[in-house]
């Protein structure tokens, strides 16, 4: 009995070295039931000049939907992620109010269409290109 406990922990131990090593740590967090607050897009961070209320983006739980505000107009669409982290957004849709940002908007929306994954360090909420850089930057609302 001795040598069977005693076996079960060695062979656990070695299981748990070797996911380390492979670098499985742990699952991506996922990305519903938050709302996650723009801090950076292209080159730009928070506050940002001609937007009066934060953007945000929020995943939904049930349809695989998202939805948020741009900085004037709000939009949504679909998303598809998985485990390993891909992610796809879009098309988006949005509302169609008059708004001097209105190109910053259009950039915005381009670059939730680019994305093809998604990391989370801690509060923040990294979208990512195919190439692994990212395209914009959120933190987790309180």
């Amino acid at each position: 009995m001795k040598q069977l406990f005693a076996g079960s922990v060695f062979l656990f131990l070695i299981l748990g070295a070797c996911m380390h090593s492979a670098g499985i740590v742990s699952v991506p967090v996922p990305l519903e039931g938050e709302t996650w607050l723009l801090q950076e897009f292209d080159g730009r961070t928070a506050p940002f000049p001609t937007v009066d209320q934060v953007p945000y983006i929020q995943f939904g739980t049930e349809k695989s939907q998202f939805n948020g505000f741009a900085g004037c107009n709000l939009f949504f669409g679909e998303y598809r992620a998985a485990d390993d982290g891909s992610l796809s957004l879009g098309p988006t849709g949005s509302t169609r109010r008059y708004c001097a940002e209105a190109d910053w908007e259009h950039m915005f929306f381009l670059a939730l269409e680019r994305t093809v994954s998604y990391r989370i360090e801690g509060e923040e909420l990294h979208l990512l290109n195919e190439n692994d850089e990212v395209l914009v930057r959120f933190l987790r609302g309180k």
